[in-house]
């Protein structure tokens, strides 16, 4: 993916420059053309040192809450912002964040604002960040901004952190019950065979069905193996397409109890992103824009692109969201009480943090539910495939008996 810097005409005549991520250009004119902007100008950014400079792994988010926790620090000491940079600068080893804060430096000494020298860098700091920043700018209070940004990061990732571990343990009981499956198929069944073979003993029928079926699994497992890597293989670049990532998120959607709460994680996150614009005083319209951008379904971005051009066109925000299916009624009769008493950011803080504890929810009694199902499972396919195997010795037992 690249990252392309564009200046925009919007509907209501305005003129912004925001930093898009996109595989193509024409494929980005297409986007900004169907959300309703005009494209004056758009330029591929390119980094300073190396196509990896800005890679996920080189800016971890701990990392990220770390720099502006300094930086805030000393701009709050009344250092300025040039002598901040250049103290974090200085206290780098030679690297690339050390690169980045010369370049910051540089860009902030030659008149750009902050938030301008930040563009130049869209995998380091998000364009949402940037925004932010830039409201902050706009007031004078760029601490704040930074420090709601900051607040934001940390609540999205709790809620990430909760979702990880709730499903840590059903994801390590499943690939165990596989491992432990491929080894008694690869390993312990073929032995059993080579004995009963050897014998010349009568088995019963479903000792009989699983050496078949393990003499098919081993003599096939290269063509089995690489069979299902080519259909993963094959499924991943589908789901990357346009019409296969809209067919994907849709099912998504349509999962039992997962679908429910993926809607439900993501109006948690789109209700803290705009809480945090409008709180650092952007408008609603280009907060709303801008906070597309959380939704990672492309379906339910599909349908606030839609409730966003009837804000534009002068439509309440309840209204516009209503048939979105995405807000469910509390959250739109809050959202009402926060327009008609002017306390909007307030109120989507509440709704965020209320919707991540019914996703804490569901996912505890999810685990709770899974971690024993998945071992009751785990133990009827193995017991199954051991009792098998063992049939013919009981047999040969009572015979003799």
């Amino acid at each position: 993916m690249s990252h392309f810097k564009c200046r925009l005409g919007t509907e209501d005549k305005n003129i912004i420059e925001q930093v898009f991520e996109a595989g193509t250009r024409s494929e980005l004119l297409s986007r900004l053309k169907e959300k309703g902007y005009f494209v004056f100008n758009m330029r591929r950014l390119y980094w300073p040192f190396g196509s990896s400079a800005g890679s996920a792994s080189s800016w971890k988010t701990r990392d990220f809450i770390v720099f502006n926790q300094q930086l805030m620090t000393l701009l709050r000491a009344g250092v300025s912002l040039n002598a901040a940079l250049e103290a974090l600068m200085e206290q780098e080893e030679k690297g690339r964040l050390k690169e980045v804060l010369k370049g910051l430096k540089k860009s902030v000494q030659e008149g750009a604002s902050f938030s301008e020298a930040l563009e130049s860098y869209p995998r380091l700091f998000p364009p949402l960040y940037v925004f932010t920043l830039r409201a902050g700018e706009g007031i004078g209070n760029i601490v704040q901004a930074m420090e709601r940004y900051i607040g934001y990061l940390k609540n999205i990732q709790e809620a990430k952190r909760k979702i990880f571990s709730a499903a840590f343990y059903p994801l390590a009981l499943a690939s165990i019950l596989a491992l432990v499956i491929v080894f008694l198929f690869t390993y312990v069944v073929p032995r059993f065979s080579q004995i009963y073979a050897s014998a010349g003993a009568n088995l019963p029928w479903a000792t009989r069905l699983l050496i078949s079926f393990t003499a098919v699994f081993t003599e096939h497992f290269s063509a089995i193996f690489i069979g299902l890597l080519l259909f993963a293989g094959g499924l991943y670049y589908y789901s990357k397409s346009r019409q296969g990532r809209r067919q994907a998120d849709a099912l998504k959607l349509k999962l039992p109890l997962l679908g429910e709460m993926l809607r439900e994680y993501l109006l948690s996150v789109f209700c803290r992103a705009l809480s945090t614009l409008l709180g650092a005083g952007v408008p609603l319209v280009s907060s709303l824009r801008m906070s597309l951008d959380v939704f990672t379904n492309s379906v339910l971005r599909e349908r606030m692109v839609l409730a966003t051009k009837k804000v534009e066109e002068g439509l309440k925000l309840t209204d516009a969201v209503s048939s979105t299916q995405i807000f469910p009624p509390l959250a739109l009769r809050m959202i009402r009480v926060g327009e008609l008493t002017g306390s909007l950011p307030l109120i989507l803080t509440e709704i965020a943090e209320y919707y991540e504890g019914e996703v804490d929810v569901r996912l505890q009694v999810m685990a709770k539910v899974i971690e024993p199902a998945l071992m009751v499972i785990m133990g009827l396919i193995v017991g199954g495939i051991v009792i098998a195997m063992y049939l013919p010795i009981f047999s040969l037992a009572g015979t003799v008996y």
